[in-house]
């Protein structure tokens, strides 16, 4: 639908245990990141992010709980 738009999508039960480090440093500075998981994950993930200069308005949440 839209050709600009692209997206990974990471699995736990078929990636491995997810490795924001990782998963960051494979992105570009303005990258969009959508976590979704549970509570402490999600804390945890958005404050490696933040931390490691992603803008705030590109970290979005689904939270669980």
């Amino acid at each position: 639908m839209n050709s600009a738009f692209d997206f990974i999508v990471r699995y736990e039960d078929t990636s491995g245990m997810l490795d924001i480090a990782e998963i960051a440093g494979s992105e570009q500075p303005d990258s969009v990141f959508f976590l979704s998981g549970p509570p402490l994950m999600i804390k945890n993930f958005r404050d490696y992010l933040e931390q490691a200069g992603i803008d705030k308005a590109n970290i979005r949440t689904d939270d669980w709980e």
